[in-house]
């Protein structure tokens, strides 16, 4: 089971299927995210050349 939301509503997933797509883009999404330790420091370089 999976679950989406967005700012209208939400949506359960139970078919297979769609629960697969739902897995692929997750990993495919976390494959690109950063670490904490690498967004913390992203995040305060960018801090700094705002001063």
């Amino acid at each position: 089971m999976g679950y989406l939301d967005n700012r209208l509503r939400g949506q359960v997933v139970e078919r297979t299927a769609e629960i697969a797509a739902l897995r692929e883009q997750w990993e495919a999404t976390l494959a690109e995210a950063l670490t904490l330790q690498q967004s913390t420091e992203l995040m305060m370089e960018v801090a700094k050349s705002w001063t």
